[in-house]
């Protein structure tokens, strides 16, 4: 049965060729686009260099991103000056350029000059106080802001209340109010307090610019009139700056983490606010708000608090949704531009209400719903990782929107390779993701910007080794996009989000976060596809037979994980889907009460759920009750199993045989075709078994090659089996459709010629490197001829010098000669770690410091030069000289410079000292970087050596070149003997690997499998093999690990563990010889 009746969508896919369309030519939209972070001095030179980098690549747009680090006022007329230029240029290189509407997150503050300027539009909160009173006892307190309501909670049997707001004795104190209060009943009593105050946590939009103005809060997001101010100072300067490009190169805004209260102000008893929200209350239900404000911070559960809290939060919800992202969505839309972006908090329900009220409602005014997910390659190992993709990815469904966003990346570490980048396009896929956001590329990474907390690693832009190779991750990622954005999540399990239970136990989240995440886990354990129900739309919902109806998709189960609490409209729905003999599953909690109506609920006769170890079920006709703990392995993997017993073949039209690791699943349809995406998630190659329920005829589709092939059948009872073979994070599609049958010269049809690997047998080694025809295998042994292209690097650990006002009162007495004899007497002693200004030494905004590098040289380099990031006022001596030879060399950043010293390098000890000034802003600002490069190899203690040129033909990084990054280039002669026919390369590496034959080049691989055909590029007798690996910027950025414990925080650790970059094995000739 078919989970879709009537799918609006952009695309149709009826046929397989129209798959082999959409694959061979993606959309513009379907391809990444680039989160652009300005976050340095910005010019127009530089902005060109970067822009045609983008272009070369094929990302499809830009957004302008301004960041922490930024040195030029956000919002001023040069800011749009750059602006304008970068429109222009964008336009003439055929990008896309997108709006991003604030400096740095949340959106909202307009860089602060909103808040600055027009302080009454800053966000408020509202704090509740519960002070315990005993009978006679006087209370005296303080509040910085305006009392908004004060309640009596009496302890005796009647458990009465009192609204004691007007007659609570006050007093203006500074800004805000000093109250009295006796306590004159008989018995004892809570004083429930509530009062309002701005905003007071900082957010990032307020600070680490060369501009900021350290503005605490951002604008108040359920106040219209303050949101359309924050809209005058941001989205209508743009409009004047390049309005005529509006729907044309300028194609969007995107609106980042806004909340209906600022994050960095959650706490136990605070609340959202604004001042209108008593009347917008008082409209919405008819009774006054000021006098129940006790329930909010109360955890009483009466029909009274529960229906409180809920209005509250409905209020609330409705408020943000309309105020903001509605205004601000109408803006685009009636500029002709697309609205897009996401909300704060929305991977964990702790977050929603706080943050958005109710995500649906909420995110439902976008064009393009989102999502982020950054720290992405350190969470990819997490069972959920990624799901709340789904969230959104049914939100797009439910409203008929094909594009779901998330901007992902960001955080990963230099170490992230092209092939984990891939892993997590996969995972992100298969969750719903087709429009994506690399986050982001650094305009700088200039001083602290390449770390933590100041910057997010890795660069998705020229500052990074890998980026000339992204083509390859573009392609692949469009590709995907373009399948997906052309189908629907084909899914028949609806997962209710419990909302209401979430509004009843906002502050704490009662557990129904981990419910919530356990039941996600669960059905992606079990290969279950599945879409979010919102309690918003159970309206909507339509009861038909065994069915649940919406929005023209059919569902035949209901999973409902630790809510305790419903509203009206969905107790009703869940009501009349259990007398229809739905199949209904509750997790941990089964809802008793209804918080709008009061009424109480008869869902199931729970009875005592039975079962071995820790988890637990009852059933009843066609419900069940389970209870487990999720933090318990076992216990989470017997409900992923009963999961799958209990979906039965008909919601799991795909199940996965073997391997039961490592191996997702997603479906998705849109006309006659239905897919099944089956991706690998480990670095292995992996033989996928599995059971299709379909009887039309199956095919496997390759997205990177186009090679669409015939699956064999092997029918039993209604399914299908099927294996095939996926390498290292691999994705296949499975594509059933009654078309397949009539579309068998589809077979071995690709756009792209991918050598496949035959069976691997025992390699013979060869220490000639000679291929004779009889042969099946043949490694490479021996020195390959290596080259470190632009040579090899050794970074510099230039650290503060110890006695800082010391040194300089030598300096400005006696000259760097003083200085130098000083730090050798002292043995060069050193403060703190490299890439930072320890907070000991006293060192402040704007003032001078003096930093010391040493290194050794065991031999004369012939070619040596220093690198650094260098600025006009710095003074640098090499062993007392001064060195002014200084010519710019942009490699990261825009402080680049180069200086030749390989005249002054001799064999020996070297001190290098740097006099420089800290910037005068407030930022996490470091020591600038300093490297050598040349002629070299790097021996024991880092010394400078000879440079190696014959390598073993593995990983380089523990033959000389520890810190090297970038193309290091393998070179060996092989000779192929009479009678071979087809010769294959198989590569061993981590990294990305280009393959020339006789100067000819033969293919390029970011991922598995690395096998590369050079029979059109091979001749008879002698030839020569080029292997150009590409490795990260991991070993020579992460000098020093930078790890977050926080935003805005981190943590240090010297010297980390080295990657391994290069080849990892000796290469292998696969030969098949001429019959």
């Amino acid at each position: 049965m078919s989970g879709m009746i009537h799918p609006q969508t952009d695309r149709r896919v009826c046929m397989n060729s129209d798959l082999i369309q959409l694959l061979r030519q993606p959309e513009q939209s379907d391809l990444p686009a680039i989160m652009w972070f300005w976050n340095d001095r910005i010019s127009e030179e530089g902005i060109e260099r970067q822009l045609r980098a983008f272009a070369a690549v094929g990302v499809r747009e830009v957004f302008v991103h301004p960041l922490w680090g930024l040195e030029l006022e956000y919002l001023s007329p040069r800011f749009f000056e750059l602006i304008k230029h970068t429109v222009a240029v964008a336009g003439q290189l055929g990008l896309k350029y997108s709006i991003y509407d604030e400096y740095n997150w949340p959106s909202g503050a307009a860089g602060g000059l909103l808040l600055k300027q027009e302080p009454w539009t800053k966000g408020k909160k509202l704090v509740c106080l519960n002070i315990p009173l005993y009978s006679g006892q006087p209370f005296t307190q303080s509040l910085p802001g305006q009392l908004v309501s004060a309640q009596i909670l009496y302890g005796d049997s009647l458990r009465s209340i009192e609204d004691v707001t007007a007659t609570l004795i006050r007093q203006p104190e500074g800004g805000g109010v000093k109250v009295r209060y006796i306590n004159r009943s008989c018995s004892s009593s809570v004083l429930s307090l509530c009062y309002s105050v701005l905003e007071d946590g900082l957010p990032t939009t307020g600070m680490w610019a060369s501009f900021s103005w350290y503005e605490t809060g951002t604008v108040d997001t359920l106040n219209p009139q303050a949101v359309r101010r924050f809209i005058d100072y941001t989205h209508e300067q743009y409009k004047k700056a390049v309005g005529e490009e509006f729907g044309r190169t300028v194609r969007s805004v995107f609106t980042d983490e806004v909340s209906a209260l600022l994050m960095f102000d959650r706490a136990l008893g605070v609340f959202p606010w604004t001042d209108g929200l008593p009347d917008a209350f008082a409209r919405d239900h008819g009774y006054s708000l000021i006098p129940c404000l006790y329930a909010l911070h109360s955890d009483g559960t009466s029909d009274q608090e529960l229906k409180i809290r809920y209005d509250f939060w409905k209020t609330v919800t409705r408020l943000f949704s309309e105020s903001f992202m509605q205004q601000t969505a109408d803006w685009c839309r009636d500029n002709h531009l697309i609205a897009t972006g996401h909300l704060s908090g929305e991977e964990t329900l702790y977050w929603h209400a706080f943050q958005m009220g109710d995500f649906y409602t909420s995110s439902t005014p976008l064009d393009v719903p989102g999502i982020d997910n950054i720290l992405s390659n350190l969470y990819a190992d997490r069972p959920v990782f990624g799901s709340e993709a789904k969230l959104a990815a049914s939100t797009a469904k439910f409203n008929g929107q094909s594009r779901v966003m998330c901007e992902t990346f960001s955080g990963s570490g230099w170490d992230m390779t092209m092939a984990q980048m891939k892993r997590i396009i996969n995972r992100l896929v298969l969750w719903g993701i087709n429009d994506f956001i690399f986050m982001g590329a650094y305009y700088s990474l200039d001083g602290a910007r390449k770390h933590m907390p100041l910057g997010y690693p890795p660069s998705h832009g020229y500052n990074n080794p890998l980026f000339k190779h992204y083509p390859l991750i573009c392609t692949y990622t469009a590709r995907l996009c373009a399948l997906s954005a052309a189908t629907r999540p084909a899914g028949q399990v609806l997962l209710l989000l419990p909302q209401t239970t979430q509004y009843m136990d906002a502050e704490n989240c009662g557990g129904h976060d981990g419910d919530w995440k356990a039941a996600t886990e669960g059905l992606s354990q079990s290969q279950i596809e599945y879409d979010i129900f919102f309690e918003a739309l159970a309206p909507e919902a339509v009861i038909q037979d065994q069915t649940i109806l919406l929005r023209g998709y059919a569902y035949r189960m209901l999973i409902v994980p630790g809510a305790e609490y419903l509203d009206e409209a969905t107790a009703r729905m869940i009501e009349s889907f259990t007398a229809a003999g739905g199949k209904i599953l509750y997790i941990n909690r089964i809802p008793e009460r209804v918080v709008d109506s009061g009424r109480k609920l008869q869902l199931f006769d729970r009875g005592c759920p039975s079962g071995d170890g820790d988890f637990r079920c009852v059933q009843s006709g066609n419900r069940f009750y389970c209870t487990f703990d999720r933090k318990n392995e076992q216990s989470q993997a017997d409900f992923s199993d009963f999961l799958r017993r209990t979906a039965g073949g008909d919601l799991r039209p795909i199940r996965i045989i073997s391997p039961r690791q490592g191996i997702h699943v997603a479906q998705r349809e849109n006309g006659q075709a239905r897919i099944y995406l089956v991706a690998n998630d480990t670095n292995q190659p992996q033989l996928a078994r599995l059971a299709v329920r379909s009887a039309d005829p199956l095919q496997l589709l390759d997205p990177e090659t186009g090679l669409l092939t015939a699956l064999p059948r092997d029918i039993f009872q209604d399914e299908q089996a099927v294996e095939f073979t996926l390498p290292g994070y691999g994705l296949r599609v499975i594509v059933s459709s009654p078309a397949a049958a009539d579309r068998a010269a589809a077979d071995k049809r690709s756009f792209s010629g991918a050598g496949q690997a035959s069976d691997n047998k025992p390699a013979a080694n060869w220490a000639d490197n000679s291929i004779p025809a009889d042969s099946s295998q043949v490694s490479v042994t021996g020195s390959c001829r290596f080259t470190a292209i632009g040579g090899n690097l050794l970074p510099l650990k230039l650290q503060l010098a110890a006695g800082q006002q010391e040194l300089f009162q030598l300096f400005d007495q006696g000259g760097i000669a003083a200085v130098v004899n000083r730090l050798a007497a002292n043995g060069g002693q050193t403060c703190g770690m490299p890439q930072e200004f320890p907070g000991s030494a006293g060192i402040g905004f704007g003032d001078r410091y003096l930093a010391v590098a040493q290194f050794q040289a065991d031999c004369l380099v012939e070619d040596l030069t220093l690198k650094l990031e260098y600025e006009p006022n710095m003074l640098v001596f090499l062993d007392g000289l001064l060195l002014s030879a200084f010519q710019p060399c942009p490699s990261w950043g825009v402080r680049g410079a180069a200086a030749d010293i390989a005249d002054r390098a001799q064999p020996g000890r070297h001190t290098l000292v740097l006099i420089g000034r800290m910037p005068d802003y407030a930022a996490p600002h470091s020591i600038p970087t300093a490297y050598l490069q040349g002629s070299f190899s790097v021996g024991e203690n880092d010394a400078l050596a000879l440079p190696r040129t014959l390598l073993e033909p593995r990983e380089w990084n523990t033959q000389g070149y520890p810190y090297f990054c970038g193309d290091g280039v393998y070179e060996t002669d092989f000779t192929v003997g009479s009678g071979v026919q087809e010769l294959l390369l198989q590569v061993d590496t981590a990294d990305v690997a280009e393959v020339f034959v006789n100067g000819q080049p033969v293919g390029c691989a970011a991922w598995q499998p690395y096998i590369f055909d050079l029979s059109p590029a091979i001749r008879e007798g002698k030839n020569l093999l080029r292997l150009v690996i590409t490795s990260t910027y991991a070993n020579f950025m992460d000098v020093t690990k930078i790890n977050l414990i926080r935003q805005g925080f981190a943590e240090y650790a010297d010297n980390p563990n080295q990657v391994r970059c290069g080849l990892l094995a000796p290469v292998r000739f696969l030969v098949k010889a001429r019959k």
